[in-house]
């Protein structure tokens, strides 16, 4: 039964995942041609050099993707989730500690009600929130994707590209329920909870039940993941990626986690840098696992793929870097004076002061806290590869801080992350007789 949901769950992220490059291409071909190279963004400086437009280097980018994940569903076919599942032991419990909650039906009853809580939980902050911390309102003003901004330059275009293609579908008004315009947003952290979820559902635990209540109710994925800016879909492909690398350190991949592996890496390096530097991380131990266990050929495919993939965001990564990323852009606020009434202004809100709580000292020193004692444990548990993961995410945005200026929403899915690593903890190593 879990193993069903589960792969009922990982098939709908391929959906969303696909509607999404859908929605995007479609967007992409309708735009305007880049004219001025020195403000085109940033798969401008690729596209150049090999003497095609940035839309077209997109667009095959994209199509290559697909390519790539279908082509890595077919090289690397290990065991169904389903076979696999019914050739597995069940979780060995205690007798003693065993009680009712941990039976197959009123856990995943349980784990429901928990993911229920935490898209409710989503679904308000993206129908609350205010437009002003939001993006939507300023896209109608660029009808480019490729230039005439500075986002253009230090963002890849997916999200841009996806934005402004489902704010054509809806028709975009500030009259528009606030949900729907940032729909994709919190589809998209939706399912990083569900798939913190399905982790949980083959490990019945007190363990696993603290981190789905924590998934559900992180501050972090909820605030930062609900808005129409590209936090929420890039902490979809962190968290996409890192639940399967987690989950199958000991075995091949199957052909699903494959297709998904190439897609969420896309997506991360697509959407936002920082994901993208993540995803990579997280790609490249799953890499360096294969080859430890002389699984040559995942190793060859995975790491093919990723790196076609990623080639045309690198010159422009590389530009962006030297440029500046995500400079202070209160000016952009009187883009559109008449058209943002006073009302709507977070100021006027209590979202200001959830988002000045984030920013507080205190929770960003708990949160540390809580990860140097998660990597202990794991280390002391003998989960490497889990450990080896949490350290490299963790210590990413030391690596950054002379080049981005950091903020909460770039890492919104690093609470996940860590959840999903403490779900794959192996129980307390067996104390030795006095």
């Amino acid at each position: 039964m879990t193993s069903l949901v589960r792969r009922v769950i990982l098939v709908a992220v391929v959906v969303a995942i696909a509607l999404m490059f859908a929605i995007a291409a479609l967007r992409v071909a309708r735009d305007v041609p880049t004219v001025d190279a020195e403000h085109a963004g940033m798969v401008a400086p690729f596209a150049s050099a090999i003497g095609i437009s940035a839309r077209t280097a997109t667009l095959a980018t994209w199509l290559v993707a697909c390519v790539s994940a279908i082509a890595a569903a077919l090289a690397l076919r290990g065991d169904s989730l389903l076979r696999r599942a019914a050739a597995e032991a069940p979780d060995a419990l205690d007798a003693r500690r065993f009680t009712w909650l941990w039976r197959p039906r009123p856990w995943l009853a349980v784990t429901t009600l928990i993911v229920l809580l935490g898209l409710a939980l989503r679904a308000h902050a993206a129908a609350w929130l205010p437009w002003d911390i939001d993006e939507p309102w300023a896209f109608p003003t660029r009808a480019s994707i490729f230039d005439d901004s500075h986002d253009a330059l230090v963002h890849p275009p997916l999200f841009r590209a996806l934005a402004l293609g489902w704010d054509a579908l809806v028709g975009w008004t500030l009259r528009a329920p606030r949900w729907l315009l940032r729909a994709p947003s919190l589809v998209a952290s939706s399912a990083a909870l569900a798939l913190v979820a399905s982790l949980a559902l083959t490990r019945p635990s007190p363990r696993a039940l603290v981190a789905l209540v924590c998934a559900a109710l992180a501050t972090a994925p909820i605030a930062e993941s609900a808005l129409a800016r590209p936090y929420g879909v890039a902490c979809l492909s962190v968290v996409l990626l890192a639940v399967i690398v987690l989950d199958s350190t000991a075995r091949r991949l199957t052909s699903l986690e494959a297709a998904l592996c190439v897609l969420a890496f896309a997506l991360a390096a697509w959407t936002d840098l920082v994901a993208g530097l993540a995803a990579f991380i997280t790609l490249a131990l799953r890499c360096a696992v294969d080859l430890r266990a002389r699984r040559l050929r995942d190793a060859v495919v995975l790491s093919t793929c990723g790196s076609l993939l990623a080639l045309p965001l690198v010159p422009g990564a590389l530009r962006g870097w030297r440029t500046g990323i995500d400079p202070e852009t209160s000016a952009l606020q009187g883009v559109l004076p008449d058209l943002l009434p006073d009302a709507q202004l977070s100021y006027a809100f209590r979202a200001h002061e959830l988002f000045a709580a984030l920013s507080d000292p205190l929770p960003a020193a708990s949160a540390l806290v809580c990860l140097c004692a998660l990597l202990a444990i794991a280390w002391h548990r003998g989960a490497r590869v889990p450990a080896a993961l949490l350290s490299a995410l963790s210590a990413l945005p030391l690596a950054l801080l002379p080049f981005i200026a950091l903020r909460p929403r770039h890492f919104a899915w690093l609470p996940l992350v860590a959840l999903a690593v403490l779900l794959v903890l192996p129980p307390p190593l067996p104390r030795r007789a006095p």
